[in-house]
């Protein structure tokens, strides 16, 4: 009985993990349809880069790390 019980549960937690991960991929899809998802990704860099110049790193590493234009880094610095 304790083992039935106990292999529905671990189903149950199953369903549950591909319903949560379904929902995930959606709303994911969702914003990369949206251009959010890019979005996002963009003002991370941003915010990578403005964290990285107040620690006085080279403008030519930033880009590196970040992938933003040199150019775009110095217009942060503003």
């Amino acid at each position: 009985m304790a083992l039935k019980h106990l292999n529905k549960l671990s189903r149950d937690e199953e369903l549950y993990q591909e319903a949560f991960t379904e929902q995930i991929n959606k709303v994911a899809y969702d914003l990369d349809r949206s251009g959010l998802l890019e979005e996002g990704i963009q003002e991370g860099r941003k915010e990578t880069a403005l964290n990285m110049l107040k620690e006085d790193f080279e403008i030519s590493i930033i880009s590196k790390v970040t992938g933003l234009a040199e150019n775009e880094i110095l217009k942060l610095k503003k």
